[in-house]
Parts: C-alpha cells; structure tokens; sequence
C-alpha cells in the first residue's frame, strides 16, 4: 500500500486502485501533517488535532486525553518496542503501548 498525506486528506493506492479518506471518517482532521508505517503494520497519522493509528482497518485516536497537546502535529518517529515518538509545538511526546498514553520527554 503506498499512503498519501495532504492537507486534503489521506489517499492510498492498493492493488492499483486509489481510496481516501472518505472511507476514514474517524481522523481528527483532514489535513495530514505526518504519516509514519508502524514496524509491526498498519500506519500512524499526525493531523493538526493530534495523531490517528490505523491498524487492521480499526481507527484510533490520540490527542489531549491521550498526553498529546492540543495542535499540530507535525512529525512522527518510530522506536523500538513498539513506541512511538511525536512532535507538537509544545515539544516532544513518547507514546507507551503499555499504558496507551504519550508521556512528555525529559
């Protein structure tokens, strides 16, 4: 799958046909500021009101409640483990599988 991230939304071409995120109605907003594959499948996605994980056809979203800072999120890093790194105007946020939350970084 080749994912495609614009401030129009998120398009994929499979199997040679294109979809979008017409199909995604759950993201937190169509303007796609980061898209990163998660090493164990599926896809993280940073929007400007937090970050999506889409995993096996299932959405879930991250944003305030989750650690995250209201804004923008404009750049995602994968680490081992299954943790994930995100940047936001307020600096940098560890997401924990453990506890399915992202933690501030010292």
């Amino acid at each position: 799958t080749l994912w495609i991230g614009t401030t129009r939304g998120l398009t994929w071409l499979r199997q040679g046909r294109f979809a979008g995120t017409n199909e995604l109605r759950s993201l937190p907003d169509e303007r796609i500021t980061a898209l990163l594959p998660a090493p164990e499948g599926g896809l993280w996605v940073g929007t400007v009101h937090g970050v999506t994980r889409i995993q096996a056809g299932k959405l879930t979203r991250y944003g305030e409640a989750a650690g995250l800072p209201v804004g923008e999120v404009p750049e995602l890093h994968a680490l081992p483990e299954g943790r994930l790194l995100a940047r936001s105007a307020a600096g940098w946020r560890q997401f924990d599988p453990a506890v399915g939350r992202f933690l501030a970084v010292e």
